[in-house]
């Protein structure tokens, strides 16, 4: 085996991470506290999204920007709306600017969530 020490000052922060965890009902929010993007809202970053689940369904990323003063709300279907499949891994990216709150959901029920992580992209 090779060890190997992390410590690359350039990493990508990991900002959530679920191992093994019952999928919430259809739709609702996986997270149980919102993802809140503190920044300027002129600027854009980005984040990886991986994930692995039990059950073939859509994943969506739902979101609230404020534009003009208004909060909007929107989802984001991701692999084009098409069904992840069971067990298999996904990585997504998605842009986010400062306002923005994320969240995930997921089609199906009665699953479990093998792994989700959301980490900062360099």
């Amino acid at each position: 085996m090779t060890d190997y020490e992390a410590k690359d000052p350039n990493a990508c922060k990991k900002l959530v991470e679920l191992i093994n965890q019952a999928l919430p009902d259809a739709d609702a929010d996986i997270l149980v506290e919102n993802l809140e993007i503190i920044g300027s809202p002129s600027i854009v970053w980005y984040l990886n999204i991986d994930i692995v689940i039990s059950k073939a369904g859509v994943l969506s990323v739902n979101r609230s920007r404020i534009v003009d003063e208004t909060t909007k709300y929107f989802s984001e279907k991701q692999n084009a709306a098409e069904t992840l499949a069971a067990g298999a891994g996904y990585r997504f990216t998605i842009e986010v600017s400062g306002g923005d709150t994320i969240n995930l959901s997921y089609s199906v029920t009665d699953g479990t969530i093998y792994k989700l992580r959301i980490s900062e992209v360099i």
